[in-house]
This record gives structure tokens, sequence and C-alpha cells, in this order.
């Protein structure tokens, strides 16, 4: 017999097929919805977004539990390249506003168009869950990420996203979140996920 949480998981995996039909990600989608509708209270911060498939996953996951809490995307839109050297920039901005109203998120979504290290220290928020998803080698941002990651509730989750490429440097961050107030759970997909201590 199916629980209420699996019928409301149920109805967001068809909203994410609908809105995101290419999309192979699917169990990507699972995590962050799972891990969404278990966030403590506070406010879910997600760092690189692309179209939004992790953001309208986090969304739908906090909704559907009834808690609601916002998801903050943070995110520039501006030329970059990707760990694989694809292309970002502007054009993906309206991507994305489109999926997250396809989706009907734009009540819980709050898009932040700068870049995570220019805002991260007058961060005014709680964090109770924080999804690194740059799509880039974490060396150059690893000061950030930790600067992120300190900003987490005790009990609070990070998750730092290498799906795809298993040498962007994510356990290295790892290795420094761990020798200090962080314990690594366990890496599902890809995704490195940590629990910061009580």
């Amino acid at each position: 017999m199916m629980t209420e949480r699996d019928k409301r998981k149920a109805a967001a995996i068809k909203a994410m097929q609908d809105v995101f039909p290419d999309n192979p990600g699917m169990q990507k989608f699972e995590i962050l919805f799972d891990l969404a509708w278990d966030a403590l209270p506070g406010h879910i911060v997600e760092v690189g977004t692309g179209d939004g498939f992790g953001t309208v996953s986090l969304a739908l996951g906090t909704r559907a539990s009834g808690k609601g809490s916002p998801v903050y995307t943070v995110d520039p839109h501006e030329e970059c390249r990707g760990w694989a050297n694809e292309p970002y920039g502007p054009a993906d901005r309206a991507v994305f506003l489109g999926n997250v109203l396809a989706a009907g998120m734009a009540e819980t979504v709050r898009i932040v168009n700068l870049y995570a290290q220019a805002i991260v220290g007058c961060w005014p928020e709680v964090v109770s869950l924080l999804w690194w998803d740059l799509g880039q080698h974490y060396g150059p941002h690893v000061a950030t990420v930790l600067e992120w990651c300190a900003k987490v509730v005790p009990g609070g989750t990070v998750l730092l996203n290498e799906t795809f490429a298993d040498d962007l440097g994510a356990d290295a961050v790892v290795n420094l979140l761990t020798e200090g107030d962080f314990e690594l759970l366990r890496i599902e997909y890809g995704i490195r996920m940590l629990r910061r201590l009580e």
C-alpha cells in the first residue's frame, strides 16, 4: 500500500518527466526530493543550477512535505564552461525560468543571479540543506564551498555533486569537512552527502 509520501513522490516524478522529458537523471531527482522532504527547518540553498533540474527537484520535495521551505538558487547565468567544457550563459536563465514556471514552483524558488563567492559572507538566512552543483572543478572554489558549509545548521545536510565525473575534486572538500564538524553519510549516484554534527 502506498503511503502519502509515496503518492506525492509519484506525482512529483510525473511533473519532472513533463518538464524535463529528456533528462536521464531521475536518480538525482529522487535523492534531492527525499532530502528536501526530510530537511530541517530553514532554507534550502543550491549553488549552480543550469536549467533548473536540481532546483525543481528540491522545490517539489519541500513543497510535497508540507514545509514549503524556500529554495534559493545561486547562479549568475553568465558565460562560463562546465566540467566537460560545455557552455553556459544568459540564455540558460530563460530556460531555467521557463522550467521553474512550468513546474509550478515559482512561489517556492528564490533566484539569486549573483556569484556564490560574492554573497556568502553576507548571507542572512539559516541553511538547512546546501546543494553544491556548480558543474566545475572544486579546486578554485574550495574556500567558497567551505564558507557556504559553515552556514549550515547543526544536523543540516551538505550535498556535493560529482555525478558525471569522478575527478572534479569533491573528495578533497569532503576530507576538509570531515576533519571538522561534518560526517560523510554516503555517496550515491556521485553525490557526496554529509551532515553537520550537532
